[in-house]
């Protein structure tokens, strides 16, 4: 979970079914609202239904299996300043995450980083002077772990 720098709402990441109902993928971010009801186990994706509240993000039938997600608030890279930043296990990537104004709560764009290069992100955090740190989680017994796994990465630069 994280608190929107500008509008102080809540957003949480939510891993979607794997498996339960038949059901695949669909994770999903959301804006947590006093009372919302997001669906789970009962309702998966955008499905636009009364009485539930949409996810700002849903990836539908792609897998992220996003776990961390943090708002970036420092200065040490440029253009990414309020952006949101998803640890995702299975997409094995960071995905940066830019959110409309003025109300936040949709997408303007979603770039994949470090897509495959540090199998996968469990999480992301940042440093008081303003760095990014990623912990992997390739020895759980679903990564592909290499010598010296499992490791927390700080972020010297953003590629692409």
């Amino acid at each position: 979970m994280a608190w929107h720098p500008l509008t102080g709402e809540l957003f949480s990441s939510e891993h979607g079914p794997s498996g339960e109902n038949g059901w695949y993928a669909h994770d999903e971010i959301n804006i947590i609202r006093p009372g919302g009801n997001y669906g789970w186990p009962h309702v998966i994706g955008v499905p636009h239904r009364p009485g539930y509240v949409d996810p700002v993000i849903s990836t539908g039938d792609e897998t992220w299996a996003p776990s961390g997600i943090c708002f970036y608030t420092g200065d040490r890279y440029e253009g990414y300043r309020n952006t949101l930043f998803v640890a995702c296990l299975r997409g094995k990537q960071l995905r940066a995450i830019s959110l409309k104004p003025p109300a936040y709560d949709s997408v303007e764009s979603s770039t994949a980083l470090f897509d495959g290069s540090l199998g996968r992100i469990r999480d992301v955090a940042q440093s008081p002077d303003g760095y990014l740190y990623l912990c992997t989680s390739n020895r759980d017994g679903r990564g592909d772990p290499v010598q010296g796994d499992d490791v927390i990465v700080k972020a010297l630069e953003l590629p692409g």
